[in-house]
């Protein structure tokens, strides 16, 4: 079988490459994914260029053959189409590290591509600055599906030996806007809502104090959330540029005193537990319930006493 040149057909969904006499078709799409081996309808392979325990005498030789193309393919991509593919797995990898839902990680990677073509950069540490930015997108538009902040995305691409820059990704953010020409959604404070009040529900010291009081802590947990939320929607127009996450745990923590003033208890969270959980200091946590919720906790608890005593005493 005589080998065929190399065609490429530009302009369409997929490339098609001739090779050794078969058809290899390749998204360019979604060229993160498996390329198709054979026929429109053939098997999906995938070439392990970091793996190859699976080529020994035993191997049947039409998966030897297989290798073999891919490998073929792979040996004739560019220079920065290797450094998209190696900067897709460590996508793949932060996205692993940190639970993100499969369609943030392809949304991720699927615009990173979008953006490296746009911009031909060939410099690794641009399109990494580019690759967190991306994720940082794909997780703001999934909302509470993928409440991680900036900061936890920054950190995993530490632990996987690339240092991230906090303020360039958020200027890279600014670039893609440009770039793309849509706005990017900004973080809301409600997004995190759910996933603090579990985990402040989760710590010892809270289970406890639940257990003693008799309360069911998922039925708290729910309250408690939704309550939160209420809160944020009466300060949607005062709480300005401040972060995200830190009101949403001073919502939490203003929602717990309404609570416990309903249900005649003393308050089950302390400043300490939520700055714990959300790795903040306490004044910052009192600054911001100071300047959003207390003047709404005064008003459900001591103005509805105050309320109530002057009732019955007329």
């Amino acid at each position: 079988m005589s080998k065929m040149s190399y065609l490429t057909q530009k302009g369409s969904l997929s490339d098609v490459t001739f090779l050794y006499g078969d058809t290899v078709q390749i998204s360019e799409h979604n060229r993160h994914y498996e390329p198709v081996l054979g026929s429109s309808l053939g098997a999906r392979t995938y070439l392990a260029t970091l793996d190859r325990s699976f080529y020994t005498p035993s191997t049947p030789s039409n998966k030897v053959l297989k290798y073999k193309r891919l490998d073929e393919l792979n040996k004739r991509k560019t220079t920065l189409e290797k450094k998209e593919n190696s900067i897709i797995m460590l996508i793949r990898r932060v996205s692993s590290n940190l639970n993100i839902p499969k369609s943030g990680r392809e949304r991720a990677i699927s615009l990173f591509l979008k953006c490296a073509r746009k911009i031909a950069q060939s410099d690794k540490r641009e399109l990494v600055l580019l690759a967190a930015a991306c994720l940082l997108i794909a997780v703001r538009e999934l909302r509470h599906a993928a409440p991680i902040t900036l900061q936890e995305i920054v950190s995993a691409f530490n632990q996987n030996g690339v240092k991230v820059n906090p303020m360039k990704t958020l200027w890279a953010i600014k670039n893609i806007e440009q770039l793309l020409g849509n706005r990017i959604p900004l973080r809301s404070c409600k997004d995190y809502v759910w996933r603090l009040t579990q985990e402040a529900i989760k710590t010892p010291l809270v289970q406890k104090k639940l257990k003693e009081l008799e309360i069911n802590p998922e039925i708290y947990k729910h309250r408690l959330a939704l309550l939160a939320i209420m809160l944020l929607n009466k300060v949607e127009e005062r709480k300005g540029g401040r972060r995200p996450l830190i009101t949403a745990l001073a919502s939490i923590y203003a929602a717990d005193r309404i609570l416990a003033f309903r249900e005649n208890h003393k308050p089950i969270l302390t400043q300490r537990i939520i700055a714990q959980i959300g790795a903040i200091a306490e004044s910052t946590l009192r600054e911001h319930y100071a300047s959003l919720f207390k003047d709404i906790v005064i008003k459900e608890t001591y103005l509805t006493m105050l309320r109530y005593v002057k009732g019955r005493s007329s």
